[in-house]
């Protein structure tokens, strides 16, 4: 009864904090309703507020309540086959529920989609051929197999979802940013000699031409997948003539046993062992297939592990360029773009949703061998200092890299600057010609030395 009382009291938790910013119902666009909906075909609906939509998807911020008692966002990527209406507010009253929903927004969690609702047309670029794919928000090509490619593109509709959840979006690119997945480092090593690049990175992206390029060993998996997808379909066979045949075996053990004269309780009894029996047999079947398609989950994760990390990584450089800060117009320093980049790596959670705020464990083990850098030290670097990454990278960029994301952490989850006027005019290119220490005093407001005091006490909590 109490964990009952718990769960309503959550419920109406949620829904009066909801209310409080709609409480102006009346002049809603929708109607009564007390914030934007998604109707769906099901009957179902889903309330709170559509981050954006197109032809493939639409994108519903949701509010719920969470077990510790304080409500939580969910954003929903809804197939759009089975949306029947959008309702949407106002300009001003959306912009009102956006900013009430903003304090949040940092810990949204973006859900998965199925794989099986994203649609693909075969490409003969980049070569070898794979599969191609054009959203709202980015193109993507796969030299990959088809379930390959859905599944990248499904980790890069969350992952994507989730930067514009904690960084709105306000400028849209002159073109469409472009993802280039290649199935083999080979292909990906070529391509970069071609563009006279070499790097030890497993991704790039390229501002000029709005393209992010990316290695990977999923031929590799592809290989092994196909086995699995084999032993798979027999094993469904097997599961298929187990179900179709029972009923016929059943009925054919059943005249047997008439024809012999066997009493009816033993008749009876003879036929639910039987049927027991197959039944036992059919779950273990289902068991079997469960355990490949679990691991072919598992074995995809392991092997796109690394190259969806460095997709997370170059693909939030991206979209900061493409919609938020473009480089023609603000100059975000190196610390940030990266320290953002690496809060960007870890946003996969194990229940396959994406959500921004976990903390980087590769930075945490070059904190704790090295400790962070001084505030200065990270504030003056720039681009070169972290020119070396991936496996090859020397120890004092690695150290840039892990400092950079302990900085821009704090900043963003426990001094809130992230998407402020703050921050805007600390980018600005007004804000460049100062020199590193003034351009950060007057972000943080506060003498530098008061500032990374309360940092490095903070950070001190990880270890």
């Amino acid at each position: 009864m109490i964990g009952r009382t718990n769960r309503l009291l959550v419920l109406l938790a949620a829904v009066e904090w909801l209310v409080a910013f709609c409480a102006d119902a009346a002049q809603m666009t929708p109607g009564p309703g007390l914030a934007e909906s998604v109707q769906l075909a099901d009957g179902s609906q889903v309330v709170g507020f559509v981050e954006s939509e197109d032809d493939h998807w639409v994108y519903a911020v949701e509010l719920r309540p969470h077990a510790g008692g304080q409500p939580r966002l969910a954003l929903r990527i809804i197939d759009r086959q089975q949306v029947t209406l959008v309702n949407r507010l106002d300009p001003r009253r959306r912009e009102t529920l956006r900013r009430q929903m903003a304090p949040l927004r940092l810990r949204a969690e973006v859900e998965p989609i199925s794989i099986e609702s994203v649609e693909l047309e075969e490409s003969s670029r980049p070569a070898p051929p794979g599969f191609r794919y054009t959203g709202r928000w980015f193109i993507a090509r796969c030299a990959t197999d088809r379930t390959i490619a859905r599944r990248l593109v499904v980790r890069m509709e969350q992952a994507y979802a989730a930067y514009r959840c904690v960084l709105t979006p306000r400028t849209e690119p002159g073109r469409p940013l472009e993802v280039v997945v290649f199935g083999s480092s080979d292909q990906y090593q070529t391509y970069l000699a071609q563009r006279g690049l070499r790097t030890a990175a497993r991704a790039v992206f390229f501002p000029e031409d709005n393209l992010v390029v990316a290695g990977s060993e999923l031929d590799r998996f592809a290989t092994e997948r196909q086995h699995l997808y084999a032993e798979h379909e027999r094993l469904k066979g097997e599961l298929a003539q187990l179900r179709s045949q029972l009923a016929e075996r059943l009925q054919t053990l059943g005249r047997q046993l008439r024809a012999r004269g066997a009493p009816r309780s033993h008749i009876g009894r003879l036929l639910r062992r039987e049927k027991r029996q197959a039944e036992e047999r059919i779950q273990e079947k289902e068991k079997a297939i469960e355990r490949i398609q679990r691991h072919n989950v598992e074995a995809f994760e392991e092997a796109a592990q690394e190259t969806l990390v460095r997709l997370y990584h170059e693909m939030f450089h991206a979209y900061l360029d493409n919609h938020v800060y473009p480089h023609q117009r603000y100059c975000v320093p190196c610390w940030l773009d990266e320290g953002l980049a690496m809060i960007a790596e870890t946003g996969r959670l194990p229940s396959g949703a994406f959500r921004l705020g976990r903390l980087n464990p590769r930075a945490l083990d070059r904190l704790e061998k090295d400790g962070p850098l001084r505030l200065r030290e990270i504030l003056q670097s720039d681009g070169h200092d972290f020119l070396a990454i991936g496996h090859d990278s020397s120890d004092r960029s690695q150290s840039y890299y892990a400092s950079a994301w302990a900085l821009t952490y704090y900043l963003v989850f426990e001094r809130h600057l992230l998407d402020t006027d703050a921050l805007d005019r600390y980018v600005s290119r007004q804000a460049s010609e100062l020199p590193p220490d003034e351009r950060f005093r007057e972000l943080i407001g506060e003498p530098l030395g008061d500032f990374e005091t309360a940092w490095r006490r903070y950070i001190s909590q990880w270890f």
